[in-house]
């Protein structure tokens, strides 16, 4: 019966998203007395466009959405000779006319180029499941196994070589939590501009909130809420220079919550980027941290550190239609106390196939959105020393969802695959992404989290965690 009711669950998400992306029909005429005829004629009138069909536009012909969408895609080539007011017009004509501009390949990335700002989303709903290894800690279970994201992006230009972007959204939150705060309320995890006009010598000062993208491929990173500045440096033909400084803690982080929030918690790290030929780039960092961390967020017995600093290596490249990622970073630990080692030492690698790779998957998705029917997989392992990384920098926390405490006895709620899946753990990973539908991809994943070095724990029973499992269905406009 539960696995009958999961499925029909399931079905009822595809078919109501699939509805979503077939409901506009693109040949729907637009209705006579529409605003839109009006616009186009005043800027046909001004010379942003020369005909339409037969090189005559017929201003008294009704027409439909898909006829009128290519015009305002020839209009917003011709943007840049537009006033204020005009500007203003074909911004709004390319708001009323977006899908149909997106089903044109017009890509939303163009529309952002041509006018002054763009909004979109994205909204996730997940199915999840476990299976832990450890005694007095039980499955996920009814709702617990469901949630959804919200997300709404905002991108503009302010000027010449200035962007700004921002983006709302909640937490991945349970179904049947709309009554609590973080069940409904929005945040601003991201909120930055980024500067293109030689601000600093540079050739891009980035400043705000974003993700923690410091450097190499995300085995240290966090994918929101970083207050930093972020600066880049083309040096030569083939090096590439990126500086990071920035304050990852966040309130409600569970180390330290006595501690004020003025404390700088810092990051700081610098890198050179080498591309040794056209399938590979090497890339070289060196890091410090200011972050105070505990066994609360270790998968340890006892122990912390207050400061830590490192070095990290990684690659980029193809192996004929593979990609490839790999990734080592090493720690040097100040005042380490407890079971935490002084040098620990961490490596991922990850091989597929699918879009270029920039960064770890989930942190960039393996295929494009808008184009149906394409499919990608991945195959991924890392293996994280104890207290490699400083609290809220693991780029692969969060990644599953299980429940954090034990039911009975000791020792499962210390070790905790959901806050602690980049610390002292060996994890395979697979994932399979397809574009079901133009903006909507199905994701299913994998992970086997295993305690890395069993001496620095107590209470557990073999060194299995828990085995992890994700459905996701996201849609993007």
């Amino acid at each position: 019966m539960k696995k009958t009711l999961i499925l029909v669950l399931i079905i009822i998400f595809t078919m109501g998203i699939f509805g979503a992306v077939f409901a506009a029909d693109p040949f729907t005429d637009v209705p006579a007395k529409h605003w839109a005829y009006d616009a186009v004629s005043k800027l046909s009138q001004a010379g942003f466009i020369d005909g339409y069909g037969d090189r005559t536009y017929r201003g008294d012909k009704v027409i439909s959405r898909y006829e009128m969408a290519i015009i305002v895609a020839r209009i917003m080539t011709k943007t840049d000779k537009a006033d204020a007011e005009q500007k203003a017009m074909i911004e709004k004509l390319a708001k009323e006319f977006a899908s149909e501009l997106e089903g044109l390949n017009v890509r939303v990335k163009a529309v952002e180029k041509k006018t002054n700002s763009w909004i979109g989303g994205e909204t996730r709903i997940t199915y999840r499941a476990d299976n832990p290894a450890q005694p007095g800690y039980h499955r996920l279970k009814a709702a617990d196994q469901f949630d959804w994201r919200q997300r709404i992006n905002f991108n503009g230009t302010i000027g010449a070589g200035v962007n700004w972007k921002a983006r709302l959204a909640t937490s991945p939150t349970k179904f049947g939590n709309s009554e609590y705060a973080n069940g409904s309320d929005m945040y601003l995890d991201i909120a930055n501009l980024t500067f293109q006009n030689g601000l600093l010598g540079m050739d891009t000062v980035r400043v705000g909130r974003s993700p923690l993208d410091a450097f190499g491929n995300g085995l240290f990173g966090k994918p929101m809420g970083a207050d930093n500045i972020k600066v880049t440096k083309k040096i030569g033909k083939s090096t590439d220079f990126t500086g990071f400084v920035g304050n990852i803690k966040y309130p409600g982080s569970p180390v330290a919550l006595s501690k004020a929030m003025s404390d700088p918690n810092t990051v700081t790290s610098g890198q050179l980027a080498f591309k040794l030929d056209k399938a590979w780039t090497l890339k070289t960092a060196a890091w410090w941290s200011d972050i105070v961390t505990d066994q609360s967020t270790m998968n340890i017995t006892s122990g912390s550190f207050t400061q830590s600093k490192g070095w990290d290596v990684s690659v980029v490249g193809k192996v004929g239609n593979l990609n490839v990622l790999g990734e080592y970073i090493a720690s040097d630990l100040s005042n380490p106390t407890g079971v935490v080692p002084h040098n620990p030492k961490g490596w991922a690698v990850q091989i597929g196939n699918g879009l270029p790779w920039g960064a770890f998957y989930p942190i960039l998705n393996m295929v494009d959105y808008r184009k149906p029917g394409t499919d990608a997989w991945m195959v991924s392992y890392r293996s994280v020393d104890a207290g490699t990384l400083p609290t809220n920098a693991g780029g692969f926390d969060t990644t599953c969802t299980s429940y954090t405490k034990n039911t009975i006895g000791s020792g499962w709620g210390d070790y905790n695959p959901y806050t602690k899946g980049t610390d002292n753990v060996n994890v395979l990973y697979l994932a399979y992404q397809k574009v079901l539908a133009k903006n909507m991809i199905m994701s299913m994943d994998y992970q086997n989290f295993k305690i890395k070095d069993m001496s620095l724990t107590s209470g557990l029973n073999g060194s299995k965690l828990d085995q992890t499992y994700a459905l996701k269905f996201e849609y993007f406009y």
